[in-house]
């Protein structure tokens, strides 16, 4: 059995392990360049053979937005994939520029 100096080093180790990985998460979405530019609304389409979805929302007009290969995409909190978007999540986009490609996508 481990001693206890040993599990509480690693619970110490484990904790801010986490707490640094979910500050990195949110830091990504903070550290973008001034002429990127955020949409969000709900997925109305998903087309995965050319990496678009199409959003909707009542105070915008539905947007098209390109996945890029490095588009950073968070599902639930959780590191996801193109796949992982569905019809009907909510999503926030960071947009490259006045572009449609993502920077990050974050759905809930």
């Amino acid at each position: 059995m481990k001693n206890r100096r040993v599990m509480t080093l690693e619970a110490i180790l484990l904790l801010a392990f986490l707490t640094l990985g979910l500050q990195a998460q949110s830091s990504k979405w903070e550290t973008h360049s001034d002429s990127d530019h955020e949409v969000s609304g709900t997925i109305q389409q998903v087309s995965p053979a050319v990496r678009l979805i199409r959003i909707t929302s009542a105070d915008q007009p539905d947007v098209t937005i390109c996945i890029e290969p490095d588009t950073k995409i968070w599902v639930r909190g959780k590191k996801g994939t193109l796949n992982d978007l569905k019809t009907g999540l909510y999503v926030e986009a960071l947009l490259q520029g006045e572009s449609s490609k993502a920077i990050l996508i974050k759905a809930t």
